[in-house]
């Protein structure tokens, strides 16, 4: 759990560092700010993620229109 804590701080303090000097009062709320936004994004990539990759696999949906009753 400490390793996960410490590389999701090293990458929020990179990414808070290209727009904010490390000297500013407000670095640390911004780390925390980018840090969430991470911490977000892992959460919709976990849930949603086997959705979208089972969707790509799969291909567009048949809609059978050349089956029912269509003229060939």
């Amino acid at each position: 759990m400490g390793v996960f804590v410490r590389l999701l701080l090293f990458v929020s303090g990179a990414v808070a560092g290209w727009f904010v000097p490390r000297e500013w009062v407000g670095y640390y709320i911004v780390q925390m700010v980018v840090g969430l936004v991470i911490v977000w994004i892992l959460c919709v990539l976990i849930l949603y993620g086997p959705r979208l990759l089972r969707s790509r696999r799969s291909g567009p949906p048949d809609t059978g229109s050349d089956k029912a009753g269509g003229k060939s």
